[in-house]
């Protein structure tokens, strides 16, 4: 697939550049990119799905058991066999268990950011933040200055064609204990104009809608459908008004965002009632089910890149941060969801001819400690974790890299962020070799990665 990096119609390229006030709000699109610095790569995937288990899901009693070990590190749960002989997982993952055939585990991803914030930005953009955050103290804030979100990157370089949002991320975004968003869910450097839309309501809820999706935040459909909402927006946040240029400029920008929430396409996607009563129990009665399922219909409809956020705040009642109550916690609540909702979402799309040309990744920001603490949890352990990686050509029934003894370091082929999202944009048809600018026309590599081509089949 031929990248297009030229302007939509309704953006052109001498409009934006007179209304140079506009890079602010995300408006500023071709100049920010080195078109002549990449090459054509043709695309393996058509879209993505990027499952997210935020807080870090604890590696050694999911997917990479070590029954031999002492039982401070091995932890409470019973291996089972799993489709590959010889590899097992762990006992409440008896769906998954059964479809690691037609899958990659990679059990060597590693780096070195230990706070969630900093590790949320380096494994969703490939760029570590000049902020790495404190441990046990604050994470970083996202800023205008951060790397993309691979949302957004795909938006830019290579948007949909249908009347649909090329970049979705649901049912929220990531919000860190202290109610700071980490850096990598959004356009950041690109502008805000790249931003994924949000879906932040539940698909599980009887009262979900439409309504729910927005662009930025204080833009949703019933305020694009109000003209005169958008041209008093306008002149609030840019100033621009004034200026009958920048101001038609900006018009055309709010009726081509209007037309995607509101088109026809958007509207059925979203409308998950339409799905058989036996498949939504399939995936699960609940946030994170539906949430998946809801991205199939997504991806079915044109997206090109879909987040799922499992987990959308630290410190909530059952999440993947599992510093006390792992046991419990993964046993009573995050698995029994991640397991149908996931398993389920990869039979959906097989079934439906879409894995073929669909990226399903599912991962979080790190790993949690090999020894369990004295109150039953396990810490953040970014040394040595583990990754899925499924569809659009990548191997089946394939486990990339191996853990040691205790699933503590690395000891063979260690894989990092880098090159993970290397990966994931060469398999979209983006060269992750390619040079990106900020608004203040600053050259940065989109990714410093090398594309982990073991993967492929």
């Amino acid at each position: 697939m031929r990248i297009d990096r030229t302007l939509p119609p309704q953006l052109p390229r001498r409009q934006i550049l007179a209304a140079g006030g506009l890079s602010a709000l995300g408006l500023s699109l071709p100049q920010i990119l080195r078109a002549d610095s990449s090459q054509v790569i043709p695309a393996r995937a058509k879209s993505a799905i990027l499952v997210y288990l935020f807080g870090g899901p604890s590696h050694i009693d999911m997917w990479d058991m070590k029954p031999n070990a002492p039982k401070e590190i091995r932890g409470e749960f019973s291996p089972i066999a799993t489709a590959l002989p010889g590899t097992v997982y762990c006992e409440h993952l008896p769906r998954l268990a059964k479809l690691n055939d037609r899958f990659t585990l990679i059990r060597s991803v590693t780096h070195d950011r230990n706070v969630h914030g900093g590790a949320v930005g380096f494994v969703l953009t490939g760029t570590r933040t000049s902020d790495p955050g404190i441990p046990g103290v604050r994470g970083p804030s996202a800023t205008p200055d951060d790397h993309p979100s691979l949302g957004a990157t795909v938006n830019c370089l290579s948007p949909s064609a249908a009347q649909v949002p090329t970049a979705v991320t649901l049912p929220w975004d990531m919000t860190d204990g202290q109610g700071r968003k980490p850096p990598g869910q959004t356009g950041a450097m690109l502008g805000t104009r790249f931003n994924p839309w949000l879906i932040s309501s539940d698909p599980n809820d009887s009262k979900f809608r439409v309504e729910g999706l927005t662009m930025q935040p204080g833009l949703s459909i019933d305020r694009l459908r109000d003209r005169q909402g958008l041209l008093a927006h306008i002149d609030r946040v840019s100033g621009l008004a004034e200026s009958s240029a920048a101001a038609g400029l900006m018009d055309d920008y709010y009726q081509h965002a209007s037309r995607i929430l509101t088109s026809p396409a958007t509207q059925a996607a979203i409308d998950i009632t339409q799905e058989p009563t036996g498949l939504r129990d399939r995936y699960g009665r609940n946030t994170f089910g539906q949430s998946c399922l809801l991205g199939r219909r997504l991806i079915e409809a044109g997206v090109r890149f879909v987040q799922v956020n499992m987990g959308n705040q630290l410190g909530g009642k059952f999440g993947w941060d599992t510093h006390s109550k792992n046991f419990p916690q993964h046993r009573d609540h995050l698995i029994p969801k991640f397991d149908p909702g996931f398993s389920t979402l990869l039979e959906d799309l097989e079934d439906r001819g879409l894995l073929d040309e669909t990226l399903v990744i599912g991962m979080g920001e790190f790993g949690r400690t090999p020894r369990i603490s004295a109150n039953g949890g396990r810490d953040h352990w970014p040394q040595c974790y583990s990754v899925i990686m499924a569809g659009a050509g990548i191997k089946q029934g394939y486990q990339l890299g191996r853990s040691d003894e205790h699933a503590a370091y690395p000891i063979e082929r260690p894989v990092t962020p880098e090159e993970l999202i290397a990966t994931i944009y060469y398999m979209l048809g983006i060269d992750p070799a390619m040079t990106i600018r900020d608004h203040l026309h600053r050259e940065h590599p989109l990714v410093r990665g090398e594309v982990v081509h073991e993967l492929l089949a």
